[in-house]
């Protein structure tokens, strides 16, 4: 007795589903399987990630643990969808060791963000970002993102090992609570400020490091509308020559070591609270 065309065609409809489930869930098996996870005392350390599905892992992070760090992103665009999905006990967020990744968005939603040893080459801030230390290490960004303005909290900003070629002071004239901004070990040449009007930075501002960059000539004039630095390190770097006159009355310190002066002319400066003042290992005949 023959079967029921209709009968065989939901018997093949019903075995068809069941095989489209199974492959379904060792999909998901297999996905899961990919991502690890791995939290101790204050941290939780995320290995893999490679897409948006992978951010269900973050319900999974302890309440009492604040520091998140996401190992071997296999992300190439890490985008604020990801990031706004964080429950908002994390205020630390940690990306390293990502070569694949190349693009950060940094919403507004964390508080503390370090990006050390990736590709990233661009960065973009959303507006009303509430990032109080921006970190990015050894990437390949060329310049300082412009939508780094938007992060009006950020109080210390540092990109150091990276390709960035210059430095514009007037870039950061938006960032009116930031107080130390540390870009070392990069590939600056010249250090200017285009900004034509006051800005709150420039009472802020206490501390400001360029050391090891490609700088060779600096102008020592642009640093005294930040009338609260304290501390300005040039050293390391390959500078020739030092141009205008420092008038400042807050400077504590002043590292300008290793370095390819020849002669330095002080005799104008006016630096009442000056303490240290180095010139180590410049090829200068005679004492400024």
């Amino acid at each position: 007795m023959g079967l029921n065309p209709l009968t065989h065609q939901v018997d093949i409809v019903t075995h068809y589903s069941s095989s489209i489930r199974l492959l379904f869930v060792l999909s998901t098996i297999v996905h899961i399987a990919t991502i690890r996870t791995k939290c101790f005392e204050q941290k939780c350390i995320i290995f893999d990630f490679k897409s948006q599905v992978d951010a269900f892992v973050f319900q999974y992070i302890p309440k009492h643990l604040v520091f998140l760090i996401m190992e071997n992103m296999l992300l190439e665009h890490l985008d604020q969808t990801v990031m706004q999905t964080l429950l908002s006990f994390v205020t630390h967020v940690d990306v390293r060791n990502s070569p694949a990744l190349k693009w950060i968005d940094v919403p507004n939603t964390t508080l503390n963000l370090t990006v050390l040893y990736t590709s990233v080459q661009r960065i973009d801030v959303v507006a009303n970002s509430s990032v109080d230390y921006l970190m990015v290490t050894k990437c390949n960004l060329e310049k300082i993102p412009r939508t780094i303005q938007n992060a009006q909290r950020m109080r210390i900003l540092e990109m150091g090992s990276c390709k960035i070629d210059g430095l514009d002071m007037a870039s950061l004239c938006a960032n009116r609570e930031l107080i130390i901004p540390i870009l070392t070990n990069n590939k600056i040449r010249h250090v200017v400020n285009t900004a034509t009007q006051h800005y709150p930075i420039y009472d802020s501002l206490v501390a400001l490091s360029l050391q090891a960059n490609m700088l060779k000539t600096v102008n020592i004039e642009l640093f005294n509308v930040f009338v609260q630095m304290n501390s300005l390190f040039l050293h390391r770097s390959r500078i020739k020559s030092v141009a205008g006159r420092l008038v400042h009355d807050a400077l504590q310190q002043l590292r300008l070591e290793n370095n390819k002066l020849t002669g330095l002319d002080m005799c104008h400066w006016h630096v009442l609270a000056i303490v240290l003042v180095t010139f180590m290992d410049n090829p200068m005949k005679t004492v400024p």
